[in-house]
């Protein structure tokens, strides 16, 4: 049974932006060929999602970090607000691969307890150009810096 875990930035469903979209057919597409999908997604809500359980072996959602920080930080905060104690122990369960979606889901691509581990990022967008572009658009000062800094730990 070829199984692999997919680690959203955010939840694949509703098909309303480009991203979920992408996401949700790759998995679609995956569990077609007959993969055994386990997927991690961030959301705000924890409700179960029928779309989503119909072509997932196990769907497990978690809330991102909410916290405030001081400059300067080794991750971006896209990043670090994913890094949950309950995704490593739920990636830890098996050894199955590890599809990151986005650079935004990559907290413990490096993890030493992960090593061992086949992991891909799949890139669907260059966020960091995204903060850059916000950062030039941004008139309150404090926004700008918090999105050139992304923009710069990101790239």
């Amino acid at each position: 049974m070829l199984q692999l875990h997919v680690i959203s930035p955010d939840l694949p469903y509703p098909l309303n932006r480009g991203e979920a979209l992408d996401t949700f057919y790759l998995i679609e597409n995956l569990s077609q060929l007959g993969m055994h999908i386990h997927l991690h997604a961030f959301t705000s809500s924890r409700v179960s999602y029928e779309s989503l359980e119909g072509i997932c072996e196990s769907g497990r959602y978690y809330a991102r970090k909410k916290s405030l920080r001081p400059l300067p930080v080794k991750y971006p905060q896209s990043v670090s607000s994913r890094a949950l104690d309950d995704l490593l122990v739920n990636l830890l369960s098996d050894e199955a691969p590890i599809l990151f979606i986005g650079n935004t889901t990559t907290y413990y691509l490096g993890h030493p307890d992960l090593s061992q581990r086949v992991k891909m990022v799949r890139m669907h967008n260059l966020e960091w150009e995204h903060y850059y572009q916000l950062a030039q658009q941004e008139p309150n000062i404090l926004r700008r810096k918090y999105y050139s800094a992304e923009s710069r730990l990101l790239k």
